[in-house]
């Protein structure tokens, strides 16, 4: 993944629908937005944080079924205005059942760095747990949590 591109200027909203399954309707509301942010304190927005929210009616009934949060970072540690990191956490919540409470709940964690300053992520650390109420008591227990964990230094992640 080439990140030569530059952090963008303005902070900016919005939203769309989208029809996932093809039937004419929409089945999903995808917001958007982003903010910079100057982590240094240097009055300088150095990073960049772009937050999408995806909600999804999966039975077409019109109830949102999954909602799913992504926030990513952009980091440009040196100040020249390309990123040398990124930091993604996605939120996935899904009520299959319909009564309000989460059946399945997915969080991933992932992060990209170029450590050698050539434009390209290399190294990839990733985090995932996922909980599932399989026994329908309307609690992900301890015991319903399944965690996992993947560090790769492909330069093609």
């Amino acid at each position: 993944m080439c990140i030569r591109d530059r952090l963008p200027d303005d902070a900016e909203s919005e939203s769309h629908e989208e029809d996932i399954d093809g039937d004419g309707q929409a089945d999903a509301t995808v917001t958007v937005s982003s903010r910079h942010l100057d982590a240094t304190g240097d009055g300088h927005a150095d990073d960049t944080e772009v937050t999408t929210v995806e909600e999804v009616d999966l039975d077409g009934d019109g109830t949102v079924d999954v909602v799913a949060t992504t926030t990513a970072t952009y980091i440009d540690r040196n100040h020249d205005g390309v990123v040398d990191e990124v930091y993604e956490t996605t939120i996935s919540r899904t009520d299959l059942d319909g009564d309000g409470v989460d059946d399945i709940v997915d969080v991933v964690a992932t992060a990209r760095r170029d450590e050698d300053h050539d434009g390209v992520l290399e190294v990839v650390d990733q985090w995932e747990a996922t909980g599932v109420d399989a026994d329908g008591d309307g609690v992900i227990g301890s015991d319903e949590i399944i965690v996992d964990h993947v560090t790769s230094h492909d330069d093609q992640a």
